[in-house]
């Protein structure tokens, strides 16, 4: 086992490499030469490494042929869309080379997200010596989400110890499995520190971060934004819209002169609340083999990934996050505090049919000099599919040119020297649409979560189902308008 996880490991800087290359979709032969991903596979083959991943292992048998995958989708597209160039330039019809690369961009994505999905799962390598610090960080997390549920309700609160909180984990496996009018005492004073004000119980540590692993699949803006959990009723933060410090150069005996006095404007988010409602079969409860726990954390983050990615995008604000398109947008040019500014596409519902990157550049330097640095592309696949045909001046492919920085930022690729990530929720090009956003996002959107997800167990209304009821409170909006511009399908 030993000899296992120190070759796996010996590799890790090799697959992150690789990784990196399949984001970027470059074949993987552009950064690894054949002999080492022979000697991969070949290591996989005869069970030196690993061909299903261990916990905190990479499952390099899997990762080498998605690996391969995405590279050979990538050169057949370039070849594809090279001959649907040449045949457009001779007035010859594309309609049989536009259907083949629809299904290549489609193996492209897919592709990239097997590659993620392997990652996500293996996650990061865990210690022997860690196991005590994580324990301590879980158990810390909860008593500070029960403390805030306790001042909610007007209680009082004692922290619980490792054994108390173990006991409570247990006693919410009973909970999911029977109730509390089928559970001991002991179990019922065990999960009663965990009662939420809204009725239920607090979930665990471990099944709130399965919800938020589900969630984050689905959901490029929290891969993006800044996500900040509170642990009051909303989050408030005064940002300056102007000015300067008011700092100024002088001599040691000079006397300084007055700068300008910076504007100021403060900005409150107040999180709203989602609910899930899923069904379970008493059977299902009664079968011991089933993972119920599971299912439900699968079926919530799904519900609740839906429900804030479409929020995140063009969410009103009322009883939930207001995304960043339901504000003002504005052309650039009169861009003022408290608006978006855009620059347009140079077509009614397209990008420009001359030179359509030019767009794209205008729209990167919009974005002030600051906030380029960490900047990134946002759009869903449809409009990465346009994008991917797009060349330079010397018939280069823009994108996926150089592979991004952060293996698990959700980015597939990089555009003009940054990288692109896909959200679905954005919407298509179309008519006055905006399908393009670029932005330091983590500067630009805040995500506010206020900590502390619930449960409620209800076996009577929806016999022969037991309904469990999860609420989640989730905010969220612009937080900084300079740093993010959009593109609009416009001449």
């Amino acid at each position: 086992m030993m000899k296992r996880k120190s070759l796996t490991l010996a590799f890790v800087s090799v697959l992150a490499l690789a990784c990196g290359a399949a984001f970027a979709g470059y074949p993987v032969t552009s950064y690894l030469p054949p002999d080492v991903l022979a000697g991969l596979a070949g290591l996989a083959a005869v069970g030196a490494l690993p061909t299903a991943a261990m916990s905190g292992e990479l499952d390099v048998k899997g990762i080498t042929e998605a690996l391969t995958k995405q590279g050979t989708a990538w050169e057949e597209f370039k070849k594809t869309n090279d001959e649907r160039i040449a045949k457009l330039a001779k007035g010859e019809a594309v309609e049989d080379l536009e259907s083949k690369l629809a299904k290549m961009n489609l193996d492209l994505s897919e592709a990239g997200a097997a590659i993620k999905e392997i990652a996500l799962k293996a996650g990061r390598p865990q210690l022997s010596g860690d196991t005590q610090e994580r324990n301590e960080k879980e158990l810390k997390s909860f008593n500070a989400v029960a403390r805030a549920a306790a001042i909610e309700a007007g209680k009082s609160f004692a922290p619980l110890s490792a054994e108390g909180y173990a006991q409570y984990k247990a006693a919410v496996g009973s909970f999911i499995r029977v109730g509390d009018r089928n559970m001991s005492a002991d179990e019922v004073k065990a999960i009663n520190v965990g009662t939420a004000t809204q009725g239920g119980f607090l979930v665990g540590f471990e099944m709130e971060a399965g919800i938020e692993r589900v969630v984050h699949r689905y959901s490029a803006m929290r891969q993006l934004a800044r996500v900040i959990p509170i642990g009051s009723a909303s989050y408030k933060k005064l940002v300056k819209t102007s000015g300067t410090s008011g700092g100024t150069r002088g001599g040691e005996t000079a006397t300084p002169a007055a700068g300008n006095s910076p504007g100021w404007s403060e900005i409150e988010f107040k999180p709203g609340t989602y609910l899930s409602d899923q069904r379970i079969t008493m059977e299902s409860l009664e079968d011991s083999v089933q993972d119920v726990e599971g299912d439900l954390m699968e079926e919530i983050g799904i519900e609740f990934a839906e429900m804030e990615g479409a929020d995140f995008i063009a969410g009103d604000g009322v009883n939930g996050p207001r995304g960043f398109q339901s504000y003002t947008m504005i052309a650039n040019a009169n861009y003022a505090w408290g608006k978006v500014g855009f620059t347009v596409s140079g077509a009614a519902a397209d990008f420009a049919t001359t030179n359509p990157s030019d767009k794209l550049i205008d729209l990167q330097h919009s974005l002030k000099r600051q906030y380029r640095g960490n900047a990134a592309w946002a759009m869903n696949d449809a409009t990465l599919a346009a994008i991917r045909k797009f060349k330079d001046g010397q018939g280069n492919y823009l994108w996926g040119m150089t592979a991004p920085s952060n293996l698990m930022s959700g980015a597939v690729g990089t555009l003009l020297g940054h990288p692109v990530v896909t959200d679905d929720f954005m919407p298509d090009l179309g008519a006055n649409t905006f399908p393009v956003a670029f932005g330091d996002f983590k500067r630009a959107y805040y995500v506010i979560d206020r900590k502390g997800m619930s449960i409620l167990r209800d076996p009577f209304t929806a016999v022969p189902y037991v309904k469990f009821v999860a609420r989640r409170r989730v905010g969220g909006g612009i937080a900084n308008f300079e740093a993010l511009k959009v593109l609009k399908c416009s001449t």
